[in-house]
């Protein structure tokens, strides 16, 4: 086999194992969760073994390389010397690997693009996998099945369509992304007949999905996307009637759906569309701006919003949940990148947009062509980009960008747009020599000896942790997981939680048992110092032991982690009863059942035995433990 052969293996390599991430993501719940996410890592190192292989065995091969990636190397540079200074390493670790995962994937696209076909190929199959998600989702809603797969979704989302996600709007947001460039190849694309038909029903059941996820942040952003890629197109010559009749088609259905948007399936009964989510978001946004302020240039830490939270949080019972993200993605990044890594990422956007601006009147040319080639590179770009737009719409008030499998549909529509701009499609590609082509192949080596680390490690994590929820007693395996990955503080807690309980469990006290749990969650305190569970966890168990005194410095502690959270303030009602101080215990569980009263067992519970054994004027020698 000579060289040019296996060039062109590598590349058709490189390229399926790109879709192949496209295909797994959405249909994996969204990649979100690190066993899935896995998967798209492996494929990601073995599109990076390919590329480097291309370059180390022809020297002709060219780097295709526009100003975007400049902008991405530096935030993946940025990546990485931010988890090297965090307070939480495992929290960072995991944000910097999907910075470059995303930054390596949306730089080999570019570079595997060169074949004609290639875009179209791509949206072909992001189209397809859109219309399966589209479709299941369509299936839930009818069948109002609570599952997504074989995982069951939170009772709120049940009478929503989520499709292989679990969140409903994060399907709409990734279907937002799909509609504008469908709807543009099926209205302005060369295609034949077939597949014209065949692409009219897609985006017709696209628009099917997009309503039964009842998410009113996708229906705006998606909405507002395709009114503006509608009135683009009919300010174009010849465009006009097409444009303004879709657009005008495109209202009535919107009118419609908004008329029904408040009923459920029999026109009588009301669907969940409350305002508490917007009352939610902005409760959420202000500790959020107020932690920016206080972490202004390198922010709080790459995903450390949701442990970081508790200090900031309001004495309010709505934001007693985690939040995990700030459900905005703009101020998402800045309170964990800082204005440093916000102003990156916003020279990326800037850079992608000033190249498709001065790449507009050729599109704009294009979109009329008679050679079917150019005028459907050039409809891909066009709705392409509004496909951008309505992630950056629904990004307002939500995480979906923190979604791995949006985030690569992102990148992958950016990857189109930049491609064909005159900056990132050399008119004659030449081979990648002397320093550049080194320093090329020596970034794609640091990057795969990086990630292939990150990835042998978390494959084996992985794997423990698997025979753990299968195990009848997982302690060894838990143990194994911790050793394969030391820093990760919730297997830590996992271990003194299993251990816990089962000191309490037995017929017979058993201290050596407690000891070992004190010992975990003692553990877990140290790698994340923001969290109050390992404080908790070991208060509790030196309750138990007797040890009254470290208890309280534990949950005095825990309380300055969290002085707002119900779950920590019934637990210190908790210690307090175990101290027989009844009417402190009282003051505690009170407060905590204020915040939270439904789902809150322990205050509730412990709240009547204070007061009966308060009532009583009993000191009870050994009161029953409670599990966490």
């Amino acid at each position: 086999m000579n060289r040019d052969n296996l060039d062109a293996g590598c590349r058709k390599g490189a390229f399926g194992l790109i879709l192949a991430t496209l295909v797994f993501a959405p249909l994996a719940w969204g990649a979100v969760r690190p066993s899935e996410f896995l998967v798209v890592l492996w494929l990601t190192l073995g599109v990076l073994m390919l590329w480097g292989l291309r370059l180390v065995l022809r020297p002709q091969t060219a780097v295709i390389w526009p100003t975007a990636c400049w902008w991405v190397l530096a935030f993946a540079a940025y990546a990485v010397m931010r988890h090297s200074i965090a307070d939480v390493p495992h929290l960072s670790r995991q944000e910097m690997v999907w910075v470059l995962v995303y930054g390596a994937l949306f730089a080999a696209l570019l570079n595997h693009l060169e074949e004609s076909a290639g875009g179209l190929r791509v949206a072909a199959v992001v189209i397809a996998v859109a219309l399966g998600v589209a479709l299941y989702a369509v299936g839930q809603y009818l069948s109002e099945s609570p599952y997504a797969w074989h995982q069951l979704k939170p009772e709120g989302y049940w009478k929503r369509g989520s499709g292989p996600f679990i969140c409903p709007n994060h399907t709409a947001g990734y279907l937002g992304m799909v509609l504008p460039p469908a709807l543009a190849l099926l209205l302005l694309g060369r295609l034949p007949h077939v597949t014209r038909i065949v692409l009219g029903y897609a985006v017709l059941a696209l628009g099917a999905g997009l309503a039964v996820t009842v998410s009113r942040g996708g229906w705006a952003a998606t909405g507002l996307a395709l009114v503006a890629m509608l009135l683009t197109l009919a300010a174009q010559r010849g465009f006009l009637t097409r444009g303004l009749t879709v657009l005008l088609a495109l209202l009535a259905l919107a009118a419609a759906l908004y008329f029904k948007a408040g009923l459920s399936r029999n026109g009588y009964e009301p669907v969940s569309l409350s305002t508490s989510g917007d009352d939610y978001r902005l409760q959420l946004w202000r500790p959020a701006v107020q932690m920016w302020r206080d972490h202004f240039w390198l922010g709080v830490g790459p995903g450390h919003f949701d442990t970081r939270f508790r200090q900031y949080r309001p004495e309010t019972p709505i934001l007693q949940g985690r939040p995990e993200r700030v459900h905005n993605d703009y101020l998402n990044a800045v309170v964990d990148w800082g204005l440093v890594g916000g102003l990156l990422v916003a020279g990326a956007l800037t850079t992608v947009g000033l190249g498709l601006r001065r790449s507009w009147d050729e599109i704009r040319r294009q979109l009329g062509s008679p050679n079917a080639l150019s005028n459907n590179r050039a409809v891909l770009v066009f709705g392409a980009s509004f496909g951008l737009l309505a992630i950056a719409l629904h990004s307002l008030v939500d995480f979906n960008l923190h979604i791995p499998s949006n985030a690569l549909l992102a990148i992958t529509l950016m990857g189109l747009v930049v491609h064909q701009t005159q900056e990132g499609r050399p008119v004659e590609p030449r081979g990648t020599r002397g320093p550049a082509r080194a320093a090329a192949i020596a970034l794609l080596g640091m990057a795969t000896v990086l990630l292939t680390g990150h990835a042998l490690k978390q494959s084996a994590e992985v794997y423990w942790l698997s025979r753990a929820e299968r195990a009848d007693d997982p302690t060894p395996w838990l143990e194994k997981a911790a050793r394969a990955n030391p820093g990760n503080f919730e297997t830590c807690l996992r271990l003194g939680e299993v251990l816990r309980e089962r000191s309490w469990s037995g017929p017979e006290e058993d201290h050596a048992l407690a000891e070992r749990a004190l010992d975990w969650f003692r553990r877990a305190a140290l790698l994340n110092p923001y969290d109050p569970a390992g404080r908790l966890g070991a208060g509790m168990c030196l309750d138990w032991l007797g040890r009254h005194e470290e208890a309280e410095r534990e949950f005095a502690e825990a309380l300055r982690l969290d002085p707002h959270g119900y779950y920590t303030l019934a637990r210190i009602g908790w210690h307090h009863v175990q101290r027989r101080d009844y009417t402190t215990a009282i003051q505690w569980l009170q407060r905590s059942l204020a915040l939270r009263g439904s789902g809150n067992a322990v205050a509730a519970t412990y709240l009547e035995l204070a007061r009966r054994r308060l009532a009583e004027g009993s000191s009870p020698t050994n009161l029953p433990p409670v599990s966490r």
